[in-house]
């Protein structure tokens, strides 16, 4: 597997493990957290419901006392005279009448007396046919009944709330079921005698319409203390025990045990059951001025029952939401890691391609590679090491070839040498040395003077001198090379101007090499001029990081060096004329790198060539020490 490959396995393996492992957290965290948040709605719920219950509970209570002590309800059942009993009753007729149109769950409002069996004075009923007066010959006896005999046992100012049963007429359970609670508060006359009661029956459907309104996320229950339903969405489910059934909530759920140690907490008005498979919020209303056989008060149960599969299908859609977006964000991932890898990995593909072909032995490599970071070292780093094989490469053929030369130097200068002296000893021979054959004595000994100098360059290139350091005066060694190259200039009608060569600086160097190094300059300048041309020599001190530094340029007027032999002019053996060795310029390179200078050169088309030798004033070419 490639590099990029890895590097996108790797990303992509741990991005996407990070991510599954944040959404499995998320998951569970946020189903624990609308678990939680399911609880605490429906417990707020059903407390605010239980709330507003006992609040209608009360509100009965005090209409009921306020009904009790108007004039009409303590004088009616006393009443003898049949007109006066008249204007009670349509007064009181007209008190019912108007606490009913406040209260729609009123379903019955009466008076009933105590004498005649109870016998009902005034009786009022509502329901969704609006409010209408019941007849006197349709009026009942109720002291039979047992929120009646509990009332007669009440003193001044108390009020007797019932349990929720299904209303009764004439001894039957009325149809369509009615469960009502009854207010009942006693009323007295002047001579504090109980002489009647007054009867609020409340209509529980009716009250709590809104109340267990079913919702998307359950539904509403009301129950007494037993866990009997009063009140389920399933109508076969209320009043079981009215026709001797047995149906209660914490059987129906499996939490009996947790629903009596709720019921025996006093401190705990409300609380959360979990069942297996649902949720039970429940919510205890004690109702004001009720009492019952068995403990002394009437306690009614508002519950909220949440399946558990609505807070699991919220979980499982936020899980399916979540793993959707995680498909999304890795597929996002791979593409944006694939293109980042394969965008940030380039450069190292093509450092990988050009280390092959360097392995392969080619010298002549580029990389393109430019970045300044780690990678932009690395390509740093095969650079340099490609130049110094170059280098090496450079130098292993420079000494193969400073070997041959110092061979075949060697072998024909004692050749030449022989010959020279054979010439010469001819020469003196000859009685007529004007003849055609003394010409061609003095052609043979200019041919042989030529070939003597191209094998001094030979050596010189071959076995390099080792240079004998003095102080040197740049000027004296600039104007001694123009001495020696001034027989050559006069001859090619070239003129050597020296210019701006004042007072400069003393180098550090070997006074013959220097000599030697201009003495090149100059003749190559001037066999690139033309006739009655002229060469330049110009000086200047510059300072550098390394101290003073003495600059000298030898300028000429010829053609210029092309473009093409640029790179190679100070390259051993190479020449553009006819005659020349081609180790003058390698020669004077030599000695400019022994004397730790600089050689550069500046050339345009037919404007000539300027070459600038750069020498150090100090030993070394070391800076110069601030003092």
């Amino acid at each position: 597997m490639k590099l990029p490959h890895k590097i996108f396995a790797f990303t992509f393996v741990i991005a996407t493990a990070t991510l599954a492992g944040v959404a499995v957290h998320t998951v569970d965290q946020t189903t624990r957290l609308l678990t939680d948040q399911s609880i605490a709605t429906t417990t707020r719920y059903t407390e605010r419901e239980g709330a507003t219950l006992r609040g209608q509970v009360e509100s009965a209570e005090s209409d009921a006392l306020l009904l009790a002590s108007l004039d009409a309800a303590r004088l009616l059942p006393d009443e003898r005279a049949e007109e006066a009993r008249r204007i009670h009753r349509v007064q009181l007729k007209r008190a019912f009448r108007s606490a009913m149109v406040e209260k729609p769950y009123y379903a019955q409002l009466r008076l009933i007396g105590v004498a005649d069996g109870g016998r009902e004075l005034v009786r009022l009923e509502q329901d969704a046919r609006g409010i209408r007066d019941v007849r006197q010959a349709d009026l009942q006896r109720k002291a039979d009944r047992y929120y009646v005999r509990e009332t007669l046992g009440l003193g001044d100012g108390q009020v007797f709330v019932s349990k929720l049963d299904l209303n009764q007429e004439h001894g039957a359970i009325v149809e369509p079921h009615q469960p009502m609670l009854r207010i009942t508060t006693p009323v007295f006359d002047d001579a504090s005698n109980m002489v009647a009661m007054i009867v609020i029956n409340m209509d529980i459907n009716v009250l709590l319409k809104d109340i267990v309104a079913p919702s998307a996320d359950g539904f509403m229950i009301l129950t007494d203390c037993g866990g009997e339903y009063l009140y389920h969405p399933d109508p076969r489910r209320t009043f079981a025990f009215e026709f001797g059934r047995t149906d209660k909530v914490q059987d129906d759920y499996g939490v009996p045990t947790e629903w009596a140690a709720w019921m025996q907490a006093e401190t705990e008005d409300s609380t959360a059951i979990k069942a297996t498979d649902h949720l039970l919020s429940v919510t205890r209303v004690d109702l004001p001025g009720a009492w019952d056989e068995k403990d002394g008060v009437r306690t009614l149960v508002v519950g909220h029952v949440v399946p558990q599969t609505k807070i699991m299908e919220a979980g499982a859609n936020l899980r399916d939401h979540l793993y959707i977006t995680l498909l999304a964000v890795c597929a996002f991932l791979g593409l944006s890691i694939g293109g980042a890898t394969a965008y940030l990995t380039r450069p190292v593909t093509a450092l990988t391609q050009a280390a092959g072909r360097i392995a392969a032995g080619e010298t002549d490599v580029a990389l393109p590679v430019t970045a300044r970071d780690e990678i932009g070292t690395l390509a740093d780093g095969l650079r340099h090491m490609l130049a110094s094989l170059a280098e090496a490469a450079r130098t292993q053929e420079l000494a193969a070839l400073g070997r041959m030369a110092a061979m075949v130097a060697h072998d024909l200068r004692n050749a030449l040498t022989s010959v020279k002296v054979t010439l010469r000893t001819l020469e003196d021979g000859c009685a007529d040395p004007v003849d055609e054959r003394g010409q061609q004595w003095d052609l043979a000994s200019q041919q042989i003077a030529y070939m003597e100098a191209v094998l001094s360059d030979m050596l010189t290139f071959a076995r390099p001198e080792t240079p004998k350091r003095d102080w040197q005066d740049p000027r004296g060694i600039v104007e001694a090379a123009i001495i020696t190259v001034s027989p050559l200039a006069a001859d090619r009608g070239v003129l050597l101007a020296p210019e701006a060569l004042g007072h400069l600086p003393p180098v550090w160097g070997d006074r013959a090499q220097l000599i030697r190094l201009f003495r090149n300059l100059l003749e190559n300048a001037v066999q690139a001029s033309p006739d009655g041309g002229a060469v330049t020599i110009t000086a200047r001190v510059a300072v550098s990081d390394r101290g003073n530094e003495v600059l000298i340029t030898v300028a000429d007027q010829g053609p210029g060096v092309p473009d093409e032999h640029r790179d190679r002019l100070f390259d051993p053996f190479f020449t553009t004329r006819t005659m020349g060795t081609g180790l003058g310029l390698a020669i004077v390179k030599r000695i400019v790198d022994q004397h730790g200078g600089h050689i550069g050169f500046e050339t345009a088309p037919d404007r000539g060539a300027a070459f600038t030798v750069t020498l150090p004033t100090r030993p070394g070419g070391e800076a110069a020490t601030a003092g």
